[in-house]
């Protein structure tokens, strides 16, 4: 006889299961839509058209042996408890399905790494609008609550590791150091990432500050 603390357990880990069900399938049709819209307009080769476009026969192949690299990598990956921290590693998995495919297809190693940046900045833009009311206000309250730049930009950042970048997948530090007089708008740079290997990833904003 199950009683109810085994009861709930089953409960819940069966409403994890559809939930990471979901998860998995949204985020390959948004993948297999980014492929196509990228590859498309896209050279077999990087910078010489004469080796023709990929054509959507080809695209159509690259997606389906993407999606038996999926098959292949799913037992590596590791599940966590964090839905937001499951959904940011999953991407990754489809990301290297994508990548393993491209080379599959003779495309050049860093052309292909190329190309999946370009899919992820294209999930991106696609992903705009989807909630159009929310982020926008969230900004007008954050403007209304901040005196300074670097206020508003404290807040901004603070709501950005709450999703996607969070704890326990994310380990982040906040620090202030001195900003730079810059164009409206300022910048963002990272000197260190660990895309490329490194140990953390150092993103700075730089803002525009009022000059007396």
């Amino acid at each position: 006889m199950v009683d109810k603390q085994e009861s709930y357990i089953i409960q819940k880990a069966m409403f994890r299961n559809l939930i990471t069900s979901a998860i998995r399938r949204a985020a390959w049709s948004a993948k297999k839509k980014t492929i196509k819209q990228i590859l498309q307009s896209r050279c077999r080769r990087d910078g010489i058209p004469e080796y023709g476009r990929f054509t959507p026969r080809e695209i159509e192949q690259i997606i389906h042996q993407a999606n038996l690299n999926i098959k292949e990598l799913r037992p590596h990956f590791v599940d966590h408890d964090n839905i937001v921290n499951y959904l940011m590693e999953y991407g990754g998995l489809l990301d290297l399905a994508i990548f393993r495919a491209l080379t599959n297809e003779m495309v050049d190693t860093n052309y292909a790494m190329g190309l999946i940046g370009d899919m992820i900045w294209q999930a991106r833009v696609n992903a705009k609008g989807l909630i159009p009311i929310i982020d926008p206000l969230r900004m007008k309250i954050a403007k209304l609550t901040t005196q300074n730049p670097m206020g508003y930009l404290e807040k901004r950042l603070r709501d950005g590791m709450k999703y996607p970048y969070s704890k326990p997948g994310y380990k982040i530090e906040f620090y202030r150091d001195k900003a730079e007089y810059l164009v409206e708008g300022g910048k963002y740079q990272r000197e260190y990432t660990l895309s490329d290997g490194d140990e953390v990833c150092d993103m700075r904003w730089f803002i525009e500050r009022d000059v007396a």
